[in-house]
């Protein structure tokens, strides 16, 4: 017996891996799939300031785990959340815990 097709669990570990003036770098760890049905992409979806009113910014194909959002204004407030999408549906949004500054002061936890 297949198993139904079911939308992806919701994405986990979301956090912001740099900052820059007018870019902001996040990243996540995969949601997990259902047996049958493997996440095609992810949602990425943005508020600015304190408003809480998400829109959609872009998509990433569902092996990729992290987006750069470009053009931002410099020392405005931005928050993140991104979900997972597949055949079966969409899963619930993974949230930044807070917004984030695009600041040229940020923090890279990348290796230089």
């Amino acid at each position: 017996m297949v198993p139904f097709p079911e939308p992806p669990s919701c994405p986990h570990n979301l956090q912001v891996v740099h900052t820059d003036r007018g870019e902001i770098s996040i990243e996540w760890l995969p949601s997990k799939e259902s047996f049958s049905c493997p996440v095609d992409r992810y949602i990425v979806e943005m508020a600015t300031g304190d408003s809480g009113e998400f829109i959609e910014v872009g998509k990433v194909v569902g092996t990729m785990c992290h987006y750069e959002a470009r053009d931002l204004v410099e020392g405005e407030k931005y928050n993140f959340r991104i979900k997972a999408e597949n055949r079966a549906g969409t899963s619930s949004a993974a949230q930044l815990e807070k917004p984030v500054v695009a600041s040229a002061l940020g923090k890279s936890r990348r290796a230089a």
